[in-house]
């Protein structure tokens, strides 16, 4: 179909909308935090393309509800899948994951059936002092569920990646690829990124999606092979992301 100045009318029964690459929305003005992502927050194209992903892959995501909140932790390790080590490689996922979770004040830990779990994290029993930072804001949390599970989203197919994305309510994980996905998560979820200076792709591209969006400290640039998170930090803003939550969640 060549292009025209011409207005005309196209019938297609399959349309295929390209969201990679330094030409589209997500990459514009990458370097910066753009205004125009904030003048356009919510912007419809991103409103329909999540919702046409899950129904594409067939996947009915349960509702939000402030009952529950599902925490995602993505540590990008090395696997069978990537063995080669990744840039930007979380390298304290489990105490930052031991920090989130809590048994006490009316909240429950779960794992994901869906998250694969890395052997070296499963058999990880160490740090579990950190867990008496949230003791206060664990206190005060509006959800009697907190969920918190780590992944690999590169370990799942991509029908598992959009199921496990679109259940996700609070997303912690560094500046990747795999944020690209934020478009299928629930109304009112949390986007917590450790963020690479210089690359604001998803910053502006939560703002365009209609997400909340938070930089966290501890990457120093793009290329940094690993990276050590500040735990008391994360703990923070997963409380305040919640808080967040909680209240979008009431004028629902």
């Amino acid at each position: 179909m060549m292009p025209s100045e011409q207005p005309r009318v196209v019938c297609a029964a399959d349309v295929v909308v390209p969201v990679g690459g330094k030409a589209s929305f997500i990459r514009k003005n990458a370097g910066t935090e753009d205004p125009w992502a904030s003048k356009c927050r919510n912007a419809p194209l991103l409103q329909s393309y999540g919702p046409f992903l899950l129904r594409s892959f067939d996947i009915a995501a349960a509702a939000p509800t402030s009952a529950k909140e599902r925490i995602t932790v993505l540590a990008r390790q090395s696997n069978k899948v990537h063995p080669e080590p990744f840039r930007r490689s979380l390298t304290n996922a489990e105490e930052v994951e031991q920090a989130i979770q809590a048994d006490g004040h009316g909240m429950i830990f779960q794992k994901g059936s869906l998250l694969q779990m890395s052997q070296e994290a499963a058999q990880n029993d160490v740090l579990l002092q950190v867990v008496a930072a949230l003791e206060d804001s664990v206190a005060r949390s509006q959800s009697s569920t907190v969920e918190v599970a780590q992944a690999s989203p590169e370990l799942l197919t991509i029908s598992e990646q959009a199921k496990m994305f679109a259940n996700t309510d609070v997303l912690l994980a560094p500046h990747a690829a795999a944020l690209s996905w934020l478009s299928v998560m629930p109304k009112c979820a949390q986007v917590l990124e450790f963020c690479a200076p210089g690359n604001y792709q998803f910053v502006n591209y939560a703002k365009l999606a209609g997400k909340d969006h938070v930089c966290l400290s501890g990457v120093a640039d793009w290329g940094t092979s690993r990276f050590t998170a500040n735990v008391q930090e994360v703990v923070k803003e997963v409380q305040a992301a919640s808080d967040r939550r909680a209240e979008c969640l009431k004028k629902q």
